[in-house]
Formats: C-alpha cells, structure tokens, sequence
C-alpha cells in the first residue's frame, strides 16, 4: 500500500498509512519500500516523531509500512507513533 501523505503544517506533512514503533536500536529505521516512495517524494526522509527530529534509514527485517525509533528516546511509551515528514 502506498504511503498517503497529507498536509499537516506549513512545515510537514503526515504520513497518515505509515505507523512508527519504539525498538531497542540505535537509529530511525523504516521499511525500505517505503523509504525510496518517500525520497523520491520528498528528497530526503527527515521526520518528526513524537517531539524528535530523526533521519531515517533502511532496515530490511521491518515490516511493510512500518518503521521504528529508538526506545530509549521514548521512555514509557510503546507507540504506534504518527509519522510526520519535514517538507
């Protein structure tokens, strides 16, 4: 399914199909499908998830449509985050 985005502010747009989950890693993973629709949409995939700015890389073991943050950025929080993509 292709990744919807959808105006949000004068500075992002929100990725309203993707969903966003804290893992126990060390960088911003997405799924890589998903990540190439978003650069080519986008140029870059730099996005805002839950008051953190993170870029994000490709990960081949995440699941379609999904993509992670680090846990340890988001004590006490188990997600799903939504995502938003700076313009």
């Amino acid at each position: 399914m292709p990744t919807l985005l959808e105006p949000w502010s004068r500075d992002y747009l929100l990725a309203s199909t993707a969903r966003v989950y804290p893992y126990r890693g060390d960088h911003a993973i997405m799924d890589p499908v998903m990540f190439e629709e978003l650069y080519c949409a986008l140029g870059e995939v730099v996005g805002f998830v839950d008051g953190l700015h993170y870029e994000f890389k490709t990960e081949q073991t995440i699941p379609a449509g999904a993509a992670a943050v680090p846990r340890s950025d988001h004590k006490g929080a188990d997600g799903p985050f939504a995502l938003l993509l700076c313009r």
